[in-house]
């Protein structure tokens, strides 16, 4: 019988501060379990921490095959920990090479082409819980999904999908929903709204949706607050004015952790995403998202002037009901800053329902009072290492719906 084990993912700083309460977790499930971690940067040892090794930051999870000691790994997020008891290892794979969790409601078991009987998800299985048994048909399969992901420029967009059907012999599946294997991690560095059910009831504004979009939407908002730019308590009214004006058209500056969430609640509407980093653009098309490339030729402190200060002709033609500005970066003189959307917003007609991410900064905020005005609602995130969330209602909305 080969060595179980549970395998931490842990990058970045963020990863780094919230792994050891996810690992204590963790043990008081599984007491008897071994437990390693691979990291980006190797974590600060202790007398009773687990065994560890720095492994190349790109992609640790396309390398854990090389990097974890066991024979059989269950592979988890820094974020992430046991939550119940879901039966051995060797149960969870049964036949099976490789097992994924993703999203509640989302799973379902799948095996690769060329079996006209079975079916692949049409859209890349979240891999933040990964479940694997070394041996030669896995090791292919790991070369080929960090050959894929390195091809797609560092994005997840189809990667495992691809290289799930391009190795012979493969068996895999995704968890149905209700197997209870993994939960956000418990711990002090999580906001309150984020822990036991107290986010679930933060979001019951969504109740009147089908359970699976609700599952869909509670687990874009955990991923959203954990690791996107904005606090959990700014998400939560953002989220409450979307939920309030949708179905609508909804334009949002900036691609990342948190676009799931808005995709998610505007269903049924028009959401589109403007963001200037081409990685993300990369991935938030390959994620099925409607996502426009944007240069921004402008710089922090330098007002814009000419032909860049015309609405773009991929914005001009449609309404817009809200507009959501989190990009691009402006944290530096040599970054674009956000003159440019904010400026855009404000000639369209009629005018949009404007919400500004790190309107507190000299030159967002110089350049909002320029053309937004006085804003009609605040959400302050400094306290928690944020930007102030600005608004500006228009009409659209009540402030007392981001008043969280």
């Amino acid at each position: 019988m080969g060595t179980f084990g549970v395998v931490y993912v842990c990058a970045g700083e963020v990863g780094r501060r919230r792994l050891p309460a996810s690992i204590a977790t963790t043990r008081r499930n599984l007491p008897r379990c071994s437990i390693h971690v691979v990291a980006d940067v190797a974590p600060r040892t202790a007398d009773d921490a687990p065994s560890a090794v720095a492994c190349e930051p790109a992609r640790l999870r396309t390398r854990l095959i090389d990097a974890s000691p066991f024979d059989v790994s269950l592979c988890l997020d820094a974020s992430l920990s046991l939550s119940a008891r879901s039966g051995t290892f060797d149960d969870l794979l049964a036949n099976h090479d490789v097992v994924v969790a993703g999203p509640p409601a989302r799973g379902r078991s799948v095996v690769p082409a060329p079996d006209p009987e079975k079916t692949i998800p049409s859209s890349e299985p979240d891999t933040s819980v990964l479940l694997f048994r070394k041996g030669v048909v896995c090791a292919q399969f790991f070369k080929y999904w960090h050959t894929e992901w390195t091809d797609c420029g560092g994005s997840d967009g189809g990667a495992f999908l691809r290289a799930a059907q391009a190795t012979p012999g493969l068996r895999y599946r995704v968890l149905p929903p209700g197997m209870g294997l993994t939960c956000p991690a418990d711990v002090e560095c999580l906001p309150v709204s984020l822990r036991s059910e107290q986010w679930r009831a933060a979001l019951s504004f969504i109740d009147t949706r089908t359970p699976a979009e609700r599952d869909q939407i509670h687990w874009a908002y955990l991923r959203a607050a954990t690791e996107g730019l904005c606090s959990a308590t700014q998400y939560l009214a953002l989220a409450r004015l979307v939920d309030r004006l949708r179905p609508m058209n909804l334009l949002v500056f900036g691609c990342g952790a948190d676009s799931r969430l808005w995709s998610q609640l505007n269903r049924g509407g028009r959401t589109t995403f403007v963001e200037s980093n081409p990685r993300f653009v990369n991935w938030g098309r390959r994620a099925g998202l409607d996502v426009i490339h944007s240069s921004f030729p402008t710089r922090v402190g330098a007002p814009a002037s000419g032909n860049v200060t015309v609405i773009p002709h991929w914005a001009g033609t449609i309404r817009w009901d809200m507009a959501f500005i989190d990009g691009p970066p402006g944290h530096e003189p040599t970054t674009p800053g956000r003159e440019l959307p904010i400026l855009w917003t404000s000639l369209f007609r009629p005018r949009p329902l404007v919400a500004l991410h790190d309107s507190q900064r000299p030159w967002e905020s110089w350049c909002a009072r320029r053309y937004l005005g006085t804003s009609d609602a605040c959400v302050s995130g400094r306290d928690t290492g944020h930007g102030d969330l600005s608004f500006w209602m228009c009409g659209k909305a009540d402030r007392s719906v981001v008043e969280v």
